[in-house]
């Protein structure tokens, strides 16, 4: 073949457009480098700019937060009152009748009433009659525990003679003799409350005292017959024991009422006399004999005004005991001005008591009204009391004698620079 010859100025031509093809501009190394840095700074300083304006922005609410807030109140005039307390009725005598089924030949009637409920109860007085047989009270050292007639003798007899004694019946010294003195007693005794006393012991047959033994001297020896004088004979049907002091009838059977064996002919109470309770100290240093209370039934309704009238020396409680005195503290008792309603017209009226029963006492007469700040104002240190007083922008510390507590407000004694309005520092100073 033959050879090819290019053609003139042809291959300077292509060299140049190859040259012209990959030439491109280039930065030099140095510059590049440095432009780099640049942009890995300015990233750089931008994240610490972000995250300190977040730093920023928590500490000043860190700061903000635990910056003291100042909190002020004013001084002002507050009521101290008196806790009221819960006082127990104190127990009072209770009394029932129960008529003995072996006094009676046939069923025990009621036949004639005593007092009607509410009534009192008086010695001498009739409780019941049972099958016409009338039971009279009377407050004896030795309850009876036979018949009686003339000439027997015994303690038995000596306690009925002092009783009746004591009735104004018996005249001339008390013995321990069944005596015409006696008898003569009795027989007023049964006269007073409208009946005849028996003069000898009735038969077996018509005695509605059927049952009993015939009546023995204390010497064991049996007693003389005896002329038929009213009063010559008792049963002890017609004797019935009971406390003495005046007693309230609660409960009384109905004449016509069938008694059957253990079964009350009649139930009375004593008056109620006295609150007991407990008091602490706060309590005892302000009350004394003679302080005026109110009080009212644990239902709040209004039992009238009472007196204290004991307060004793601090006890300890017991716990194996019930009531008041299970409290440690100042026993105190309470007597009511007024005499409340008795427990037996309960089924009438609301405001009836009886022993046991819980009473609010409240003190509406000591109401104590002193200037006052906050307790937590006041400020302790090492034997003094104070508070911090703000006038304006100037704060003043003033020592200050507490009174009382209650409520959240202390009571301070008259302090110079102390008035009605002022403010107090409570916190942030």
């Amino acid at each position: 073949m033959g050879e090819v010859t290019p053609e003139p100025g042809l291959d300077s031509t292509l060299r140049d457009q190859d040259e012209a093809r990959v030439k491109l501009p280039r930065w030099p190394k140095p510059v590049l480098l440095i432009v780099c840095l640049g942009l890995v700074a300015a990233v750089g300083a931008s994240g610490l700019l972000v995250g300190y304006k977040l730093r920023s922005s928590t500490e000043e609410q860190i700061q903000a937060a635990a910056a003291p807030v100042l909190v002020t109140a004013r001084v002002q005039y507050q009521t101290e009152q008196l806790d009221p307390v819960n006082g127990t009725i104190g127990a009072v005598a209770t009394y029932q009748y129960l008529p003995v089924a072996a006094h009676y030949p046939g069923q025990m009637v009621v036949t004639k009433l005593g007092p009607s409920l509410g009534q009192p109860l008086l010695p001498g007085g009739l409780i019941t009659s049972i099958d016409d047989v009338p039971v009279f009270g009377l407050p004896l050292t030795v309850t009876l525990w036979r018949d009686l007639a003339l000439n027997d003798t015994g303690t038995d007899v000596a306690g009925l003679n002092s009783a009746l004694k004591d009735l104004g019946y018996l005249r001339g010294h008390v013995t321990d003799v069944y005596s015409a003195a006696t008898a003569a007693a009795v027989a007023k005794l049964f006269a007073h409350n409208h009946f005849v006393a028996p003069s000898t012991q009735p038969s077996a047959e018509s005695s509605p005292s059927a049952g009993t033994i015939p009546s023995v001297s204390a010497n064991s020896t049996a007693t003389t017959p005896a002329a038929a004088v009213a009063g010559n004979f008792l049963p002890m049907a017609s004797i019935a024991n009971f406390p003495n002091g005046t007693l309230l009838v609660t409960q009384a059977a109905p004449v016509g009422t069938v008694i059957v064996a253990g079964q009350p002919a009649l139930t009375a109470s004593g008056p109620v006399k006295a609150i007991v309770t407990k008091i602490d100290i706060l309590h005892q240093q302000k009350l004394t004999v003679g302080t005026a209370v109110a009080l009212h039934s644990v239902a709040g309704k209004d039992l009238g005004p009472g007196t204290i009238t004991t307060i004793g020396t601090f006890t300890a409680g017991d716990s194996t005991k019930t009531g008041a005195d299970q409290l440690n503290g100042y026993p105190i008792s309470v007597s009511f001005t007024s005499p409340p309603a008795a427990a037996s017209t309960a089924a009438s009226t609301d405001t009836a008591i009886h022993s046991g029963d819980q009473v609010q006492i409240q003190f509406p007469n000591l109401a104590d009204s002193k200037l006052a700040v906050p307790t937590v104002a006041v400020r302790q240190s090492i034997g003094s009391t104070k508070v911090l007083l703000k006038h304006g922008s100037t704060f003043r510390t003033v020592p200050v004698t507490v009174l009382w507590q209650q409520g959240g407000w202390t009571a301070i004694a008259a302090t110079p620079g102390i008035t009605d309005g002022d403010i107090v520092v409570v916190s942030g100073k």
